[in-house]
C-alpha cells in the first residue's frame, strides 16, 4: 500500500486499520457551555472507499511497511548572511530542527529571531503567517535586520513574492490560499495556537510546503483545541528554558503618609 504526502497525506486504507486512524484524529472538546455536549471534531476524511486523507503531521499514523511518496514542494532559495550570532538554547533549537516542528518559547526568548535564522538553514522560500499587521510589522523589521533586505509582504493591498521571506496577515492570505499553496517550501506560523480557528486551519492544511513550522509563548488554548496541533506541525516540540525574562514581583512600602 501506498502513503503521497502533500499538503496532507493521502493513502489507501485497508478497512481493518481504518478505526484506529479515525480514533487519533477524532477529539471530543468540551463545550464553552457546561450544559451543552463537546464539539466533535474530526480531521481524518474519507474520499472514497479505502481511500483516506489524514492532516500532512500525523506521519505517525501511516501503518508500517507502506511506501511513502512525498510530493510536499520546495522552492530552494539563496539567503543573504546571518548577521547575528544566536545564543546557546537558541543554537541547540536551530541545530536539531530538521523538520515540521512546535517552538514553545517564552516571549523573551527570541522566536522570530531564531526561526528567521531556522528560515535560512532550510534553504526555502518561506512564508511568515501573522493574524495582526502589529506582529507582520514587526517580522519586517527583524528581517531587516538580520538579513538585510525587505521582505515580501501580502496584505494592505500588496502582494509582493519575490523576496526568499514573505510576510502576510492571515485575513489576505486566506483569500489568496489557492495561489500561494505551491509557492513556499517552508511555512512559519506566528501564535501557531491559532491555527486550530477555521481560517488558520484551511490555509495551513492547503499548503503544500515541506516544512511547516509553529511558534508560541503559550501553545495551551481554553478552548481545548491545542490537542490538534501535532496534525498541522507533526510530533516535534522544542521548549527552551525562559531567557531575558524578569519574574513580576510586589513590594508594599509603608510611606507613613495618612490620607485624611
Amino acid at each position: 500500500m501506498k502513503a503521497v504526502i502533500s499538503n496532507r497525506i493521502y493513502m489507501e486504507i485497508d478497512p481493518v486499520d481504518l478505526p484506529s486512524i479515525d480514533k487519533a484524529l477524532t477529539y471530543k472538546i468540551d463545550n464553552y457551555r457546561s450544559d451543552l455536549p463537546p464539539v466533535i471534531i474530526k480531521s481524518l476524511r474519507v474520499i472514497k472507499k479505502n481511500l483516506i486523507s489524514i492532516p500532512s503531521g500525523r506521519l505517525d499514523l501511516v501503518p508500517k511497511g507502506y511506501e511513502i511518496k512525498d510530493k510536499r514542494i520546495k522552492v530552494s532559495e539563496k539567503f543573504p548572511e546571518f548577521k547575528f550570532k544566536l545564543r546557546d538554547s537558541q543554537e541547540k533549537v536551530y541545530n536539531e530542527l530538521e523538520d515540521s516542528a512546535i517552538i514553545n518559547a517564552s516571549v523573551s526568548w527570541g522566536k522570530t529571531f531564531t526561526a528567521l535564522a531556522i528560515a535560512r538553514k532550510l534553504g526555502q522560500k518561506t512564508l511568515i503567517i501573522c493574524h495582526t499587521v502589529a506582529l507582520r510589522n514587526q517580522w519586517q523589521k527583524e528581517t531587516v535586520k538580520v538579513f538585510g533586505i525587505q521582505p515580501g509582504v501580502i496584505g494592505s493591498g500588496r502582494f509582493e513574492i519575490d523576496s526568499p521571506i514573505v510576510i502576510g496577515n492571515i485575513q489576505t492570505l486566506y483569500k489568496h490560499k489557492e495561489k500561494i499553496s505551491k509557492a513556499f517550501g517552508t511555512i512559519i506560523i506566528d501564535e501557531c495556537h491559532h491555527t486550530p480557528a477555521n481560517t488558520f486551519n484551511k490555509l495551513v492544511d492547503s499548503s503544500f510546503a515541506r516544512y511547516k513550522i509553529g511558534l508560541s509563548g503559550t501553545v495551551e488554548r481554553k478552548d481545548g483545541k491545542h490537542v490538534m496541533l501535532s496534525d498541522y506541525f507533526g510530533q516535534t516540540r522544542f521548549a527552551p528554558p525562559k531567557e531575558n525574562y524578569m519574574e513580576p514581583s510586589i513590594d508594599i512600602i509603608q510611606s507613613k503618609i495618612r490620607f485624611m
